[in-house]
């Protein structure tokens, strides 16, 4: 361990929480008479800092971190803000005024405190500042820090367009959250996958993928499960709830029960669309759509909180208004595609339809919709199941990515230029009998073909007319270099102080 790596910071806390601690102003990880570590707030950093500081380490007492209180290593802080916008990087500091913690990542925070939250508490506790279900809740924090003593790995400006899967605990749950669609490396590509309406429409979304895209080299990046469905009693057919689209097949258009409900497309070019079920469906009509599908009910739309559409107040009602689990689709304001799995039972626990707008919000969407949920949850990213559930589905939604093409490199300037010789020069020759001479791809060239040492011989193709601004006459020549059979042909200086012209012998 280095003791200077947020990482091992986080790592050292975790391990104090199995150990017994006792709560001291001034504790900095001594040992009681009862073996217990002595800590105060900023003492459980400092003894990380200074090398898990006890009887065989009292040399690093100060020197690798000064002896300072919570507020004096906030105000050392260069980096640092208000605790609404913390970057979920484990190693951060978590402050208030007079205290202060270890950030470990969602939500939560490592802390020496006299806090107790009934028989829990003490001295080391992980506590958490989002979830406000936790046994151990503290809202008080006001502020985030990087703390200035230690390595903070240096920050990658595109690490926040990177695609990335994280969890995180949200209202007592642990939702899971993909985001993709920006990395300058890849081009992206969304869709809409099943099978048409019929008996055997339906199947597990582990089976389900784009042969199309994926025959063109395109990689599943995030997959979900799509859209509400149901089985037509008259007939047996399974069929999509609303509207469907699939790899560029308009299957079900016809439904006008949710034309005010929200629904999702894909352009043929990739891009995502959220709109009516209306709009959508106009899209699709009109062909420009590769995928589409009727959504349970809508989140957000352009940053405002979806209102409208006969979802709250009809079939779908039921869906919206009772908990289950959730899956999520939409965009964050820079573009990103969001996709989000929250666990739960239908009826029983989860999330209700009302709690998701201020989800959106938590996770920077302004545009979502709200897909089927319950049994129906599935996410997988880069080809890894990260929610599985035994539903055969009617249809799902897959973003596609794939490397884009290096850039090809310039060509190499045309080593036989395109020059037609007239007679003029034909049987002349330059004879470098006093230096070398120098081919090049063209009169006053910047590329250098060919060196000719001196000595031989250039066979001249044709004399270009006049003096160039170099003050040289120039020559379209030809040579082929000693043990070679290709010919160097370009443009040569007529240089009498280095060469001289003669008649080619026959």
């Amino acid at each position: 361990m280095d003791y200077t790596s947020p990482a091992d910071l986080c790592s050292w806390a975790e391990q104090q929480l199995s150990r017994k601690t006792i709560y001291q102003l001034g504790g900095i990880g001594r040992y009681d008479s009862s073996g217990r570590r002595v800590f105060d707030c900023v003492g459980l950093i400092k003894c990380f800092l200074w090398h898990d500081y006890g009887p065989g380490n009292t040399s690093y007492y100060g020197k690798t971190a000064p002896d300072i209180n919570a507020d004096q290593m906030y105000a050392r802080a260069t980096d640092k803000g208000s605790i609404s916008t913390i970057p979920d990087i484990p190693g951060l500091l978590v402050w208030q005024p007079g205290h202060i913690g270890i950030y470990i990542g969602g939500g939560q925070v490592i802390e020496a405190t006299a806090k107790r939250w009934g028989s829990i508490g003490g001295c080391v506790v992980k506590s958490q500042f989002r979830d406000k279900s936790a046994a151990m809740y503290r809202s008080s924090w006001t502020h985030w820090l990087k703390c200035p003593f230690l390595m903070y790995p240096k920050e990658d400006e595109d690490m926040s367009i990177k695609d990335s899967y994280t969890t995180e605990i949200y209202n007592g749950l642990t939702i899971q959250i993909a985001r993709m669609g920006l990395d300058p490396d890849y081009e992206y590509k969304g869709t809409v996958v099943g099978k048409p309406f019929g008996p055997n429409a339906v199947q597990r979304s582990q089976s389900i993928d784009d042969p199309e895209l994926e025959a063109a080299s395109w990689q599943s990046c995030g997959h979900t499960n799509g859209g509400i469905f149901y089985k037509e009693p008259s007939d047996g057919n399974w069929m999509a709830s609303g509207i469907e689209v699939l790899m560029g097949n308009a299957t079900q258009l016809w439904d006008t029960r949710f034309d005010s409900c929200a629904a999702i497309g894909f352009y043929h070019s990739g891009e995502m669309v959220i709109g009516t079920q209306a709009e959508i469906k106009a899209l699709a009509a009109a062909g420009q759509l590769r995928g589409a599908v009727t959504a349970a009910f809508g989140v957000k739309l352009n940053g405002q909180r979806w209102t409208a559409g006969s979802e709250f107040n009809s079939q779908r009602d039921y869906i919206y208004s009772n908990k289950s689990g959730r899956t999520i689709i939409g965009q964050a304001a820079n573009g990103q595609y969001v996709m989000v799995s929250v666990p739960g039972v239908s009826g029983k626990s989860g999330l209700t339809g009302s709690q998701l707008p201020a989800l959106a919000d938590h996770l920077g969407l302004t545009s979502a919709v709200c897909l089927d949920g319950g049994g129906s949850r599935y996410l997988s990213y880069c080809g890894s199941i990260k929610t599985n559930t035994t539903r055969a589905v009617k249809n799902d939604i897959i973003i596609y990515r794939r490397k884009k093409a290096a850039p090809a490199p310039a060509p190499d300037p045309d080593t036989k230029p395109d020059h037609q010789p007239d007679a003029g020069g034909d049987g002349m020759v330059l004879i470098t009998d006093k230096g070398p001479l120098r081919i090049r791809n063209a009169v006053m060239g910047d590329k250098i073909l060919y060196t000719v040492p001196q000595g031989e011989q250039i066979d001249i193709l044709d004399m270009l007319a006049g003096r160039q601004q170099d003050g040289y006459q120039w020559a379209f020549v030809s040579y082929t270099p000693v043990g070679k059979s290709d010919k160097i042909i370009g443009y040569s200086q007529i240089d009498l102080d280095y060469s001289q012209m003669d008649e080619k012998e026959n």
